[in-house]
């Protein structure tokens, strides 16, 4: 006997995207969990963050921006948190109807592998979410991971070397 029923993760779309950084892992962890990595990298205007400077478990940050626009303010919370490894927030109230989104990074061979990875639902139906939002998504990620390798690349120009060391 077939049933239609469906579990709560079948109901949200997922979207994943990585980058490989030649930056160590724990660099990268520590970048992406500031106020300031965070702005670096975010792809769009963002009219005013409000919230902690530093991510930890239980932090909670506001954004103002504007989508085609209008005027949209997005509430998230750190709801996971393991340093160096991975955090996850959640948008408590915004344009999605669910968003739960983990930044994981991994030391590869050559410097470590970040990942983003979304559940999301708009609630406006998994055809939209799976064709529409998840197409967008990928595009706001790829030009994040753009950004975030551009910004540890300048934060790494603009380090002083120690005496005895290549730039």
């Amino acid at each position: 006997m077939q049933t239609n029923l469906q579990t709560a993760s079948d109901a949200y779309e997922i979207c994943s995207r990585s980058v490989i950084l030649e930056v160590p892992a724990n660099e990268v962890f520590a970048f992406c969990t500031t106020r300031a990595g965070f702005l670096a990298h975010y792809p769009n205007p963002i009219r005013s963050y409000r919230g902690a400077e530093q991510w930890v478990l239980g932090s909670e940050f506001w954004l103002d921006y504007r989508y085609f626009g209008l005027p949209m303010t997005w509430h998230g919370k750190v709801t996971a948190f393991e340093p160096n490894r991975y955090f996850t927030d959640e948008m408590l109230t915004g344009m999605f109807r669910f968003w739960e989104h983990t930044h994981s990074v991994e030391t590869v061979a050559s410097g470590t592998m970040y990942t983003d990875s979304v559940r999301f639902s708009m609630g406006l139906g998994r055809l939209i979410d799976r064709y529409f939002v998840k197409p967008s998504l990928d595009t706001f990620f790829r030009r994040r991971h753009e950004l975030l390798r551009a910004a540890l690349q300048q934060r790494d120009a603009s380090q002083p070397q120690l005496a005895g060391t290549q730039a």
